[in-house]
């Protein structure tokens, strides 16, 4: 069921209700004060029948036929005045009964040729007045009364379910305008939903709706330039290796160690960039990494600097400190261990590297000793497969190392050395 259908079932649903019981409520007061008037009008032809026969002399009452003011059966109010022996004087309707009045004084409900009549007693003067209607006309007049009443009430019922059915439809019509937009909307495409003005309600699900989009652009557009990327890195090394492979068959077994040898090289370069190629995947993937449990600054750096055959190149200055870091140290070493791979390649002089604690963060610095870099070079050196030229890196170390501060929420400073270097800062939060 449609957001329009069930809003309008409930919200009628409701609405029909509470008018249902407010006629209810009305027809039950109406029907009270139409009784309470009727009674009232009883009582008030008997006192002014009452009042009339005051003004006779007593002995006129004697003299008269009781079917003088007798009358036909007809609507209306009936009147019947008897003396205290029960004798009727006077009546306006010749089928009233003698014990019209027995049952009392005020009012009661009486039987008469199988109809029920209210009736209303009261004595004036020795007699007794007795008005009365039949409770078929009351009960006839109360069903024109609610007919009449309730004609407009029916009326304003259905309009009113109708304005509520417009105002939801118009008041649901942004959401259509976004489900026409998204309808027609390219799969691939990131640019922002636009439909116009939109109440206070939908606005936050409209820039959460761009926001992921946004994202999800983000990593469409990395995912190409990944694919793009690594179609045409992994290209260079295969070639060689195929080219090398054909060479080495071509010149028999005993020339062709120098081929092989360099198609191995091929070979491990391409390995590595493979390595370097998924771990950059997993790292800007939505993967969940384990939360870290607390580790020394000490084993950071052992993990990073371990299996370097050029740790007589490196120069250290950790503390002894245990850190809780964002992410598991393993991840960590990875980005330590690019930074410092990509020092001792452009250097041949010594790297130092590091490691200390500052209020809430994490600071590694590795520093070497190589040549300056231009401007051009330094807006560039984190780009993927960017490489100076006769590197033999596979151009991945920096962009790996940049994608997983950018996970943990930290920050990756590249600065130059004045005495010439590059300075490498590397910025981690540190969990509490």
């Amino acid at each position: 069921m449609s957001l329009q259908r069930r809003m309008l079932l409930i919200l009628g649903m409701s609405f029909s209700l509470l008018w249902l019981l407010a006629a209810f409520w009305m027809q039950r007061d109406l029907e009270q004060h139409l009784q309470d008037t009727l009674d009232q009008r009883l009582a008030a032809s008997a006192r002014m029948v009452g009042g009339l026969i005051t003004q006779f002399p007593s002995d006129t009452w004697p003299a008269l036929d009781a079917t003088t003011l007798s009358a036909s059966s007809t609507s209306g109010v009936a009147c019947q005045i008897r003396d205290s022996q029960g004798s009727i004087l006077l009546q306006t309707h010749k089928e009233l009964p003698a014990e019209m009045g027995h049952a009392g004084i005020g009012f009661h409900n009486h039987l008469i040729d199988g109809q029920p009549w209210r009736i209303y007693t009261r004595e004036e003067n020795g007699l007794f007045i007795s008005t009365a209607d039949r409770l078929i006309e009351r009960e006839t007049l109360q069903r024109s009364i609610f007919l009449a009443a309730a004609l407009p009430f029916i009326i304003a019922l259905l309009g009113s379910l109708l304005t509520l059915w417009l105002g939801i439809q118009r008041g649901l019509r942004p959401l259509s305008r976004l489900k026409t937009a998204l309808s027609h909307r390219n799969p691939a495409s990131a640019t922002p939903v636009d439909i116009g003005p939109t109440p206070e309600e939908l606005a936050p699900v409209i820039r959460t709706l761009n926001t992921l989009l946004k994202h999800t652009g983000e990593i469409l557009g990395r995912e190409k330039r990944f694919t793009s990327d690594a179609a045409h890195e992994l290209r260079t090394p295969l070639t060689a290796i195929k080219t090398h492979l054909q060479v080495a068959r071509r010149i028999g077994p005993e020339k062709s160690d120098i081929y092989l040898c360099q198609a191995e090289t091929a070979l491990a370069r391409l390995q590595k960039t493979l390595e370097q190629l998924l771990m950059l995947a997993r790292v800007e993937s939505s993967e969940d990494w384990p939360k870290s449990a607390p580790v020394s600054l000490r084993y950071l750096s052992d993990i990073a600097i371990a299996d370097h055959s050029s740790s007589a190149r490196l120069r250290t200055d950790i503390s002894q400190h245990s850190i809780l870091l964002p992410l598991p140290p393993e991840l960590i070493s990875i980005a330590l261990r690019n930074l410092i791979d990509n020092a001792l390649q452009h250097t041949d002089g010594t790297v130092t590297i590091s490691i200390t604690i500052e209020a809430d963060s994490l600071h590694c610095n590795i520093t070497d000793e190589g040549d300056h870099l231009s401007d051009e070079d330094m807006k560039r050196i984190t780009l993927r497969f960017w490489r100076k030229p006769n590197s033999s890196g596979s151009g991945l170390g920096l962009a790996i190392v940049e994608a997983i501060v950018h996970r943990s929420g930290g920050r990756l400073s590249l600065n130059r050395e004045s005495s010439g270097g590059l300075r490498a800062e590397l910025i981690l939060p540190i969990s509490t």
